[in-house]
């Protein structure tokens, strides 16, 4: 295992100047490694050759203000109906876009369950 040392360093993910951790040596939080992880996990890694300028860091994105207004409409259909649906629009190599598909197909059975 790698020593943290005083050096700030540069995530790998989203490219955001921190002070590494033992736990954490190479991202700024636990949200970069988790993405960064699942990224690898799925062989998506040209995810990061296509990216120009890096990736804007998770945790300011999550606390930006947003208006979901346009949603209570559709929430209040969601709970008078009894079954939803997902529509996905995946893109990329095909074994990787079903491994994706599968993957929300599982998460949206444990949700109805």
């Amino acid at each position: 295992m790698q020593a943290a040392t005083n050096t700030r360093k540069i995530c790998i993910h989203c490219g955001t100047l921190f002070q590494p951790t033992s736990q954490r040596p190479n991202f700024c939080c636990a949200g970069c490694q988790f993405v960064h992880d699942l990224i690898a996990k799925n062989g998506l890694g040209q995810f990061y050759e296509l990216q120009e300028g890096g990736v804007q860091p998770v945790k300011s994105r999550v606390f930006q203000k947003r208006d979901y207004t346009w949603l209570e409409e559709l929430a209040q259909i969601a709970e008078r109906e009894s079954v939803g649906s997902l529509h996905l629009d995946l893109q990329g190599p095909r074994d990787k876009a079903e491994n994706i598909a599968e993957m929300a197909i599982e998460l949206s059975s444990d949700i109805v369950s």
